[in-house]
């Protein structure tokens, strides 16, 4: 990024910052620090007129209008006004017009036209109160009434004068931008006093260079504006913070950990003192403060210690209380249930269960048991995406139900063009019973499917509103025209269809170039479509060129049709946003629109969930298209174990897919579980003449055939000693044991290969096939066993299982199958 040089005379001042404008109650009852250029009787008098206000948010703009305005007095570098004769001036009120040209003014704010409005309302409140209260104030030539919108003419008034460089450089906020050009403001204006102005410049660009990557990054704002008051605070000390100290490997240390300790410092004597998790939450800030640090030095801003950054005790972020929510389990529930998590008393007293996290569909604990773990991960799992992805696969088809519904209401017949009188009558619903067949022949014929009612006067709604005529809610869906929880179903579909399809990367995936030639969601041919999107995260170049097909195939190529009439209306209109593939009417018959990288669309999901809460079920409060196209990944790895496997599905790299997607239980029962039983598996041929193998292979519950198998089917290898270490080399592996107690012991499993425990293996797998596809609740531990049959039998069948004898035994195992003898003992 090139570097930001001081503003020019006419730059995009904003000086509408949150440091200028965060001001509290107490600041406000001695507020002569807060102004510079309104001072005295006069500053007196304005202050006591904004108080006067009745509601708190008309107190709130009065105040901010002022501070305002008395920036903007230090900008285009006017004297002081220190008595209340001098407001009675003529130029007083010269003043007040160029007070609203500046709000005006993009060089001066960067606020909404409404907010704008709101504060030239507010300011000329205070002046007009002031005056019914006999004090001389000479009145502007613009009044802000009931004006929307300040005219744009009024800028020229602030942009033609000459500001003062000083004071812009002093009030001009330090803005961070997103990748989705969402900007926000770091605090920096503390340090420029005291580093200088060249190196608070290099700073922030670093900053930028980090923001610019990512979404609205607080903790990297945080970490600016700590460290500039950090600079400030040290100033009226002996340690100084200096250019030539953040430069010297030997002394940044020393400055690192001066300004861990004002961190701290910082939290700990906030209002509400020090929480339970106030050492935690700041060990996950110096983690992310220490990778900023890094990109600070990589841009020759300062330099990394000898000892490195100084991160503090790791441990302390993987407290529950941190990493992830907690439940509370109220003693008076309704539900008391076998619940999956154990439940602990916290310090208070309090019943809670183990952190949960919630990075898919399914709320995954932390700790589970491999019996508990097996029934979430091979059934769960697969039964929530299930749900969410069969509502809105009916939600997509719903949509094009209702356009065949409203093609055959309008019928093939010839379409008779009336003149208007006649049009007004026909597709009037109090006069023509037959007035929305009528509307959807009308707007089929006469504007090819749409046309925006709320802009276009049209005789079905002759002023543009829906009580005009026939319900715009009725007539919409009828022909076809998508409204925005349209658009999102058909976004969650394709992201449950493949991972690669985020929401970000779908909502902005253009389909047409500027010149209306087709770029994107072409047919690849038997019934497939390519579509390309761009993933700003992933692990390769970003482009994914995915090839659809079925139900995700089916719904994009009707979605196409659906969105011709509004595609074609917004171009013809031009429209931003007509080239995206998706695109939607704000309202029935209403304004087009289209996603952005800015959409809130995660809140809209929500809200269009709890809409359909009784499909959805527990889901609702917890379905979002993240935790879809995240459980598809965890799905796509539960296949073989296979982390590639979910890094291909999702569009990103192994760690990625680690450390964001995958959670801490399922990880840890493929490691500690079926990695010690299937990566260093062998199999033996058991001792044959066993006592054990002469009962009957009969159980009446599924703890004593789950006893059983663990028992005779699974053992663990003897550990073998080296009898010629030495005295000293047994040492060390001792103190190397205790090292790793702590870590989960991957050990090699014998599976014992016999005729008879491959029967019951088989038998048990057979048993609960039959008793799901029946639709009958199988027991956690039955399922266990059958999932592990079922990895069994693909090794022992694979290439790689050279044994022929183990092979062959396998085989007549399976045609002596007795799943008869645990059709009870399966069951839940």
């Amino acid at each position: 990024m090139p570097p930001i040089e001081a503003p020019p005379n006419k730059s995009k001042l904003t000086i509408i910052s949150h440091n200028l404008l965060r001001t509290s109650s107490a600041d406000w009852k001695e507020p002569t620090h807060l102004f510079k250029r309104i001072q005295g009787t006069a500053l007196t008098a304005v202050i006591a007129e904004a108080n006067r206000a009745g509601s708190t948010s008309a107190t709130y703009s009065r105040r901010r209008s002022l501070l305002m305005f008395d920036c903007m007095l230090r900008v285009i570098d006017e004297p002081a006004k220190t008595s209340v004769l001098e407001l009675g001036t003529k130029r007083f009120g010269e003043l007040q017009d160029i007070f609203y040209g500046a709000l005006a003014s993009d060089n001066f704010n960067a606020l909404t036209s409404a907010s704008r409005m709101d504060f030239a309302r507010a300011f000329y409140n205070v002046f007009k109160g002031l005056k019914e209260h006999n004090l001389q104030v000479c009145p502007a030539s613009f009044i802000p009434n009931s004006n929307k919108s300040l005219p744009a003419e009024l800028a020229h008034l602030f942009d033609n004068i000459a500001l003062n460089s000083e004071e812009v450089l002093e009030l001009q906020p330090f803005l961070l931008e997103s990748k989705a050009g969402k900007e926000y403001n770091v605090l920096l204006a503390p340090m420029v006093p005291h580093l200088g102005l060249a190196f608070t410049r290099r700073f922030h660009n670093a900053l930028r260079s980090i923001a610019i990557a990512k979404a609205k990054d607080a903790a990297l704002r945080d970490f600016g504006t700590t460290f500039a008051k950090f600079v400030e605070i040290q100033s009226s000390k002996e340690n100084t913070v200096t250019e030539s100290k953040l430069n010297d490997p030997g002394l940044v240390h020393e400055v690192l950990v001066d300004f861990m300790t004002h961190h701290f410092m910082k939290k700990y004597s906030m209002k509400q003192g020090a929480q339970k998790s106030t050492l935690a939450n700041l060990q996950k800030l110096w983690t992310r403060y220490s990778i900023y640090w890094s990109e600070l030095a990589r841009e020759a801003v300062v330099t990394v210690p000898l000892s490195g950054f100084p991160i503090g005790k790791r441990s302390l972020s993987y407290i529950p209380g941190v990493l992830h929510n907690r439940k509370k389990r109220n003693d008076d529930s309704a539900n008391h249930g076998e619940s999956n998590t154990n439940l602990k008393p916290d310090p208070n007293g309090e019943t809670i269960t183990d952190s949960v996290t919630y990075k898919l569909l399914t709320p995954v604990p932390l700790h589970l048991s491999d019996e508990a773990t097996t029934q979430l991960i091979f059934k769960q799992i697969n039964k929530d995406f299930e749900t969410a992805q069969t509502w809105l696969d009916s939600h997509a088809e719903q949509m094009w139900q209702n356009y065949q519904v409203g093609l055959k209401m309008a019928g093939s017949e010839p379409y008779v063009f009336l003149s208007d009188t006649q049009l007004v009558e026909t597709l009037d619903p109090t006069r023509n019973p037959n007035a929305l067949i009528e509307a959807l022949r009308y707007f089929k014929h006469q504007h090819d499917g749409y046309v925006d009612t709320t802009r276009v006067v049209t005789p079905a709604y002759p002023r543009r509103v829906a009580r005009d005529g026939v319900s715009k809610n009725k007539i919409g869906p009828l022909l076809g025209i998508p409204n925005r929880e349209d658009a999102m179903a058909i976004i969650g579909y394709l992201a449950s269809a493949d991972g690669r399809f985020s929401e970000a990367a779908l909502a902005t995936a253009e389909i047409y170039d500027r010149d209306n030639r087709r770029i994107n969601a072409v047919n690849s041919g038997n019934n497939t479509l390519t579509l390309s999107v761009l993933k700003e995260r992933a692990g390769n170049s970003g482009w994914h060129d995915v090839v659809i097909s079925g139900r995700a195939y089916e719904h994009v190529r009707r979605w196409l049709v659906l969105t011709a009439p509004l595609r074609a209306y917004m171009r013809k209109n031009e429209i931003k946003g007509w080239q995206n593939l998706f695109i939607y009417a704000s309202t029935p018959l209403g304004k087009p629109t289209c996603f952005d990288r800015t959409s809130n669309i995660n809140s809209a999901f929500r809200k269009f969930a709890k809409r359909n809460s009784i499909i959805l079920g527990a889901l609702t409060e917890i379905v979002s298209i993240s935790r879809i196209r995240s459980q598809k990944g965890i799905i796509a790895f539960l296949k073989n174990f296979d982390i590639k496997a979910m890094a291909r599905e999702l569009g990103n790299d192994e760690e990625t897919s680690m450390r964001h997607y995958l959670p801490d239980a399922i990880w840890d029962y493929f490691a500690v579980r079926w990695i010690r039983i299937f990566q260093n598996l062998l199999i033996v041929e058991a001792t044959r003449e066993t006592p054990y193998m002469a009962r009957a292979l009969m159980f009446e519950t599924a703890t004593e055939l789950d006893e059983f198998l663990k028992t005779h089917a699974l053992q663990p290898l003897i550990q073998i000693q080296d009898e010629d270490k030495s005295l000293s080399e047994l040492r060390v592996d001792v103190i190397e044991e205790t090292e790793a107690q702590s870590k989960p012991k991957v050990q090699e499993l014998m599976v014992a290969a016999s005729h008879e425990i491959f029967v019951a293996l088989l038998s048990v797998k057979s048993a609960v096939n039959h008793a799901l596809e029946s639709g009958q609740k199988v027991h956690d531990k039955a399922l266990y066993w059958y999932e592990f049959t079922k990895r069994l039998q693909t090794h022992i069948e694979s290439d790689a299982f050279f044994d022929r004898g183990i092979k062959k035994l396998f085989a007549n195992a399976a045609n002596n199958l007795c799943s008869d003898n645990y059709a009870k003992a399966i069951r839940a």
